[in-house]
């Protein structure tokens, strides 16, 4: 009887071992993400990317803070048409970004993350026009990136969690202005997208 008291002691002692509350010391982030996104004109994207962050608790206050900085890559590939051109368009760009992260303890092993990212992008586009003609342009905008969601601590060490993110940009010029010389201006914005992932994350 002691035997089985003491194991099921023993197991209580690692679930708790893992809990948000004992994962105290850990201070730095490295994490790998990837996912999935339409455009504001319904244009599906692809994204990747990694962050690194540095922070942890003020004092007794549960939430903790972090100050991370985000790299990412998107890939845009589709087509367009009009009354007088055909063309196929893929466009991979990328982000370099920095700010705050929170995490707010939700129950046991999950918790609520927000971030607010600033930052740049670099595009570049590929354009084939009726199969005959050929453009590349290439580009830089603002960049803000507003995310949310959940995160699933396993251990004191890894973490795995699913965000929606809204990427927001401004300033981009050469393809917009090719698309108004190609006459597709209606259809390709500054790139605005809204998008879901997952992200895998080392905690040290």
């Amino acid at each position: 009887m002691h035997k089985k008291s003491l194991l099921v002691g023993l197991f209580v002692m690692g679930l708790l071992a893992t809990s948000p509350a004992h994962a105290k010391g850990t201070h730095f982030i490295l994490e790998a993400e990837g996912g999935y996104g339409l455009t504001d004109n319904a244009v599906s994207t692809g994204f990747w990317g990694g962050t690194l962050g540095l922070g942890g608790k003020l004092g007794g206050f549960p939430v903790r803070f972090y100050l991370v900085t985000n790299v990412t890559g998107t890939l845009v590939d589709h087509n367009l048409q009009n009354t007088i051109s055909y063309l196929s368009r893929s466009q991979w760009d990328a982000s370099w970004l920095g700010g705050l992260r929170i995490y707010i303890p939700v129950f046991r092993h999950f918790r609520f993350f927000s971030q607010c990212l600033g930052g740049w992008t670099w595009f570049r586009s590929t354009w084939d026009v009726n199969s005959v003609e050929h453009f590349t342009t290439e580009d830089g905008a603002g960049t803000l990136r507003v995310s949310a969601g959940f995160q699933y601590r396993f251990l004191r060490n890894f973490s795995i969690g699913i965000g929606v993110d809204r990427m927001i940009y401004w300033g981009k010029k050469d393809e917009l202005a090719l698309a108004a010389m190609l006459g597709f201006s209606e259809e390709i914005d500054e790139g605005d997208h809204t998008r879901i992932g997952l992200n895998f994350a080392l905690h040290f």
